[in-house]
């Protein structure tokens, strides 16, 4: 039996003005990569096996600016990262388990 992993592609080192688009995905897993939306009603999801692939950036948030996010599918997510300035970025990159109807 495999273990779900998430495969990314976050660079170690990056040059200030660099840009790049950090992707995510989790695999080795029976789920199959759906659009998000079709497991939404209004704002919480209605299926308990949604998982949502989140980036959160814990230290350096000064240094890059984040846009252009896609997390429209269930197993994948992409994010647009500018480098801005020089130290150090600490990315946290998770699957977030969808929620139970209420």
């Amino acid at each position: 039996v495999k273990k779900p992993v998430i495969e990314t592609n976050e660079p170690s080192i990056a040059s200030v003005g660099e840009e790049c688009v950090l992707t995510s995905e989790l695999k080795d897993t029976a789920l199959q990569n759906t659009l998000v939306s079709d497991y939404k009603r209004e704002n919480s999801f209605y299926h308990s096996l949604v998982y949502q692939p989140s980036f959160e950036i814990i230290e350096g948030s000064d240094l890059v600016e984040c846009s252009d996010g896609d997390f429209t599918h269930m197993l994948k997510a992409s994010e647009k990262i500018i480098f801005k300035k020089a130290g150090t970025v600490k990315i946290r990159i998770m699957i977030i388990p969808g929620l139970r109807p209420t």
